[in-house]
């Protein structure tokens, strides 16, 4: 997926428009990119996120990134 697309979904995906993505929100962020997956695969996901909170747009973008590409793997 394109820079512009994790754009437009980080847009999609930032319910409260706080400008972050919360944990929660990544969740779903997740499954739609990248369908549905066991609560193992989410947990090793979210783990690849560090201790953040919260993910603002760029760091988002990189994250989904390196995602896409383990996955692809």
């Amino acid at each position: 997926m394109s820079d512009n697309k994790y754009r437009e979904a980080f847009q999609q995906f930032d319910e409260d428009g706080n400008g972050a993505i919360s944990s929660d929100e990544l969740r779903t962020a997740l499954r739609s990119a990248f369908g549905e997956m066991d609560d193992s695969e989410m947990e090793n996901l979210l783990a690849m996120k560090g201790d953040k909170e919260c993910l603002d747009m760029d760091e988002f973008v990189a994250f989904m990134q390196s995602v896409e590409a383990s996955r692809s793997e």
